[in-house]
């Protein structure tokens, strides 16, 4: 469907295109919508944050 533009679309620069005019919200959001939901295939983790070397400096 949109193959060719996908990294139009990527979270991080979708933005910067809609303000260009290279994509519309409109079609970012069918974009959206027509991503499978995976959600069924995830399984729930336990992450643990601990200190680095660097933030035990100050």
């Amino acid at each position: 469907m949109l193959e060719g533009k996908e990294h139009m679309y990527d979270l991080r620069v979708v933005q910067m295109y809609i303000k260009l005019g290279k994509v519309t919200p409109e079609e970012y959001q069918k974009y959206l919508d027509s991503l499978d939901d995976s959600a069924s295939a995830s399984t729930e983790t336990e992450t643990r944050f601990v200190p680095t070397f660097a933030s035990r400096q100050g």
